[in-house]
């Protein structure tokens, strides 16, 4: 009789198949980081162009810092939205050009809902004083400690002088007048809060987004013109209009900052450094750690092939025999 050994436990780490699933999910990780981060878009800026990240970063796209102020030379003589302004040109500096638009603003009225055609004289030299001197120049002069209500109460009192205005735009429409394309501005400032400012602009930044719903900060200097009356949303048609301070002049856009692209290859090294740590661990602890053979084995008892016909042999022969002394005795 001998005994046979069942086979231990957890057969299943005793092969190389726990070894080629473990490689196999860290195989599969490293693909999905490799993926992860080529989505990112640093990863590919080296096949863009060859700038440095400076100036990257000091593209116009980007940079909140610097003013965008229309230049004096335009970028492109075909694009309608700049202007080259005029040299030598007549502004509000002349005292000739300050009596003449005295007299026209005598015909200005506050309160309508458009320019009428008796105060289009003081509107066109309120332009052309725009045109004809920089944005630098109208800066300078600008005033900037003024409340929103000085124009409301007395507007006669400010109208013609230059004024520099942080807007919060909301609201940018383009449309033609005589030789040239206008932009009309709306938005509030942090002092007016839900009172609404409205500039006429000669042109706007390279790249600040028009329509009906714009969300943009915005420095507006120019001259004040009048109170234009306008319909808020929901106003029905016999309400009374609105007065918004109208100026004309030119705008400085503030791009939003977008948030920079922090690099992320340490992270992805520490993770990968990790993971591989992790692997050769479990690897050598796997090649450390083996199951004792002889702990469970099982106490089967194996006879030799063919005892179990001897023994039915056996006792067939033994039940004959007490029959037959069976029979005897009874003859």
């Amino acid at each position: 009789m001998r005994r046979r050994q069942s086979s231990p436990p957890y057969s299943f780490f005793r092969g190389n198949e726990f070894m080629r699933l473990m490689t196999m999910i860290f195989m599969l990780a490293v693909l999905f980081m490799l993926i992860h981060r080529s989505g990112e878009p640093n990863t590919w800026t080296w096949l863009a162009d060859n700038k440095p990240a400076s100036q990257i970063q000091n593209s116009p796209e980007s940079s909140v810092e610097k003013e965008q102020e229309p230049s004096e030379k335009p970028t492109d003589a075909n694009d309608p939205k700049v202007s080259t302004p005029a040299p030598g040109g007549p502004t509000d500096q002349e005292p000739e050009e300050v009596d003449a638009i005295k007299e026209e603003f005598q015909a200005v009225s506050d309160g309508s809902i458009s320019i009428q055609r008796e105060e289009m004289p003081a509107y066109n030299r309120l332009l052309q004083w725009v045109q004809n001197q920089s944005l630098a120049e109208m800066k300078k002069r600008a005033q900037k400690n003024f409340v929103f209500t000085q124009f409301y109460q007395t507007p006669d009192k400010y109208r013609g002088q230059l004024f520099e205005l942080e807007l919060n735009v909301r609201r940018i429409l383009e449309y033609p007048h005589n030789d040239m394309t206008l932009y009309e501005v709306w938005g509030w400032t942090s002092e007016s809060r839900s009172w609404p400012y409205v500039g006429v602009v000669i042109d706007l930044p390279q790249g600040m987004p028009i329509g009906p719903e714009v969300y943009e900060t915005a420095t507006l200097v120019g001259y004040f013109f009048k109170l234009e009356g306008y319909m808020e949303a929901g106003a029905k048609p016999r309400d009374k209009p609105l007065q918004a301070p109208l100026f004309v002049g030119r705008l400085i856009w503030h791009p939003a900052v977008k948030p920079q692209v922090q690099s992320s290859d340490w992270y992805w090294g520490l993770f990968l450094l990790v993971g591989f740590l992790l692997f050769i661990i479990i690897r050598w602890g796997l090649l450390l750690w083996k199951p004792r053979r002889g702990s469970l084995t099982s106490t089967t008892v194996i006879t030799k092939p063919g005892a179990g016909v001897e023994d039915w042999l056996a006792k067939a022969d033994a039940n004959e025999l007490t029959e037959e002394n069976a029979s005897d005795d009874s003859g």
